[in-house]
C-alpha cells in the first residue's frame, strides 16, 4: 500500500520514543541502522516508536549506549506533540518497492 503512512500513536507512547523520534528527525540514524546496531528488528522498533509496545529492558539499554537515551525515559509518559512530525521523510528511511510487470494477454 503506496501513499497510505501512519498519523496516529499507540496507547503505550512514552518519552523515549519521543525521543528516538527527534534522534530520527536530526537525521544522524536511520532505522536501519538503529535497529542493526542494537540488535533488534525494524518492526519492533518501529512498534516501539508508534507506541504499540514498550522497549525491553535489552533494548532500553542499547539505546541508552548507543544515542544517549535514558533507560529511564522508556517508562515516562511521553507527549503527543511529535505525532505532527510522523512521516516517511522524517524518518530517512527510503521507502522501496518494485514493479511488478505485466504479461500482455492474447486471446485464442
Amino acid at each position: 500500500m503506496i501513499g497510505r503512512y501512519r498519523s496516529t500513536l499507540g496507547d503505550r507512547f512514552n518519552e523515549g520514543a519521543r525521543l528516538l523520534w527527534k534522534v530520527l528527525e536530526r537525521g544522524d540514524w536511520t532505522v536501519d541502522t538503529l535497529a542493526a546496531s542494537a540488535g533488534i528488528s525494524k518492526a519492533t522498533l518501529f512498534r516501539c516508536l508508534y507506541g504499540d509496545r514498550v522497549a525491553t529492558l535489552k533494548m532500553a539499554v542499547a539505546m541508552q549506549q548507543i544515542v544517549e537515551i535514558p533507560a529511564a525515559a522508556w517508562t515516562t509518559p511521553g507527549t503527543a506533540a511529535i505525532a505532527y512530525s510522523i512521516s516517511p521523510i522524517s524518518m530517512r528511511c527510503p521507502r522501496s518497492f518494485t514493479w511488478k510487470s505485466v504479461r500482455p494477454r492474447y486471446s485464442r
